[in-house]
């Protein structure tokens, strides 16, 4: 039997609050019961979420001299490297 996720459900699915997802524009759902129920496939929304524009996915670190876990190299939504390091840590303010 298939289980469907209703708007509670993919709120949670994604980390957002369930009011939050009359911001997003979600797919078309995969079911509808009713005039109102509507449910989406868990595969549908994990889709969904991971096309979305904003999910760049995790950012790449590497390490540059392996004394610092803060310390690293990553990858910036332009594509180009960005280095980060104690000092320009300390001079980025507050996150």
């Amino acid at each position: 039997m298939k289980r469907y996720l209703s708007r509670p459900e993919v709120a949670e699915r994604i980390g957002v609050k369930p009011d939050t997802l009359n911001r997003y524009k979600l797919p078309e759902p995969d079911a509808q019961i009713g005039a109102r129920q509507l449910g989406w496939l868990p595969e549908t929304i994990d889709a969904w979420n991971a096309s979305r524009p904003g999910r760049r996915g995790p950012v790449k670190r590497e390490p540059i001299d392996g004394t610092s876990p803060i310390a690293g190299a990553f990858t910036g939504i332009d594509g180009r490297a960005e280095i980060i390091t104690p000092a320009t840590m300390e001079n980025a303010g507050p996150a």
